[in-house]
């Protein structure tokens, strides 16, 4: 009988054992999962839906802009102190350049801006010898439903961002141009409007291996 008992002792101390080392897994698998979750791998692409916003609006930030999945700085509406005015008054374009190093050639780009805004608008002109052709999706950051049920207005300003996915012509060292207008200009002829801001992306491979 004691012998009984000191190996049903035995037994329960093992389960509780293994008990307990499960437990830890279960609790080290959560705080691995969560620690992902909020804390991205430092190499990790955005897409259009981490795009950054002003505090829980869903709102996008208008100094941010997203290229192939990385995060760069739009000067022009970081910097306060930049002697620019974006209204239809200031005659003067205020011409911008980022510049983006590819480890490889890429015929695929996608570039993601701010479509928050009732006043201003991007445009990206046909450049032949620079895309094939490309594609425009507004995309919400969030649903008109969920708005709706803030009882915001869905009219006027939205939480939207712009994703322009542009093949190029070639894969070698290009220019993408952008143009922010304000509306006055929206029905005048293209050659005739006049932009606030030029925002040039140059894209520059370190080699020229094609990436399909």
């Amino acid at each position: 009988m004691r012998k009984f008992s000191i190996i049903h002792n035995l037994s329960k101390l093992s389960m509780d054992r293994n008990v307990r080392i499960l437990a830890g897994f279960a609790v080290l698998i959560i705080s691995l999962s969560l620690l992902y979750k909020f804390i991205p791998p430092a190499n990790s692409l955005l897409t259009w839906r981490d795009y950054p916003c002003y505090d829980d609006t869903g709102y996008p930030k208008h100094s941010v802009i997203l290229i192939n999945g990385k995060k760069y700085d739009l000067p022009i509406f970081k910097n306060p102190n930049l002697p620019v005015h974006l209204c239809p008054k200031n005659l003067n374009t205020f011409n911008e350049t980022i510049v983006v190093n590819s480890a490889s050639a890429d015929y695929e780009w996608e570039i993601v801006l701010p479509d928050s805004s009732i006043v201003f608008y991007w445009e990206f002109p046909k450049q032949k010898n620079v895309s094939r052709h490309y594609d425009i999706k507004r995309e919400y950051l969030i649903k008109k439903e969920i708005l709706l049920k803030r009882k915001e207005k869905v009219i006027g300003a939205k939480p939207c961002v712009l994703v322009y996915n542009i093949n190029l012509t070639e894969p070698k060292d290009t220019v993408l141009h952008f143009y922010y207008y304000n509306i006055s200009q929206y029905k005048k002829p293209e050659a005739e409007r006049h932009a606030n801001y030029h925002l040039q992306i140059e894209l520059k491979f370190k080699d020229g291996k094609v990436k399909v």
